[in-house]
């Protein structure tokens, strides 16, 4: 997990993990994603206020 600080009040996190599949011939499958979270402080709380979802690939491209 990486957190860049746009300022005072808005952050981006950005959150690296992987989905697994189990096909039912018992092979397996899957992919790493990457998931950017958009957050603002309002009123001393944070809230989402975008999220993105990204292959690994599409992110470095």
């Amino acid at each position: 997990m990486k957190v860049k600080t746009i300022n005072d009040e808005e952050v981006i996190v950005l959150v690296h993990g992987g989905i697994g599949y189990l096909r039912n011939d018992y092979g397996e499958s899957g992919k790493e994603l990457l998931v950017e979270v958009s957050l603002e402080n309002k009123d001393g709380h944070w809230t989402i206020v975008k999220m993105d979802e990204y292959t690994e690939h599409e992110y470095k491209a």
